[in-house]
């Protein structure tokens, strides 16, 4: 499933990653003191 992975970096600029993980419904994890959110993509 595909998953878009993103984060707001130090100045407030949103990130967007593109991922492909097999996962529950969300997911939230933090690393490295960022707090990074999950959300599937239709």
């Amino acid at each position: 499933m595909q998953i878009a992975l993103q984060y707001e970096s130090e100045l407030g600029h949103i990130i967007l990653y593109t991922c492909y993980f097999v996962t529950s419904n969300s997911l939230a994890i933090a690393e490295r003191g960022r707090s990074w959110k999950f959300e599937y993509l239709s």
